[in-house]
């Protein structure tokens, strides 16, 4: 597809350009389709029900993936997203899996109005 006639929609929550044919309207509906699910998708939903189950305490990314369901993969680039939002912030340190020290993130009062916000 030659790249001069793509258009980019933004997604705002993850900060990544979604391509839209330009000359089409059903293509730039449904990058906006996607951006909307995105932003509001059952990953992320379920990312911060995870964080809110945990409490205080927090979480790692390891027991989020164990309470969530969701690959490591998902987890890094939705938490980088709730981070950056302020919905999510880190707390600490601790031991994962493997041995391996991993940063402890909690749910934050903006978060939880988000999670609200998604019928969480």
């Amino acid at each position: 597809m030659d790249q001069a006639r793509l258009d980019f929609a933004r997604d705002e929550l993850l900060d990544v350009p979604v391509p839209a044919q330009r000359t089409s309207h059903a293509s730039r509906r449904s990058a906006e389709r996607l951006i909307a699910r995105r932003a509001q998708g059952p990953k992320l939903r379920r990312l911060l029900l995870a964080y809110a189950d945990a409490g205080a305490r927090g979480a790692t990314a390891s027991e989020i993936e164990e309470a969530a369901g969701l690959m490591v993969q998902s987890i890094c680039s939705l938490r980088k997203a709730a981070v950056d939002r302020g919905w999510l912030v880190a707390i600490g340190e601790r031991m994962g899996r493997h041995g391996v020290e991993q940063t402890v993130h909690r749910l934050t009062e903006a978060g939880r109005a988000a999670l609200g916000a998604m019928g969480g």
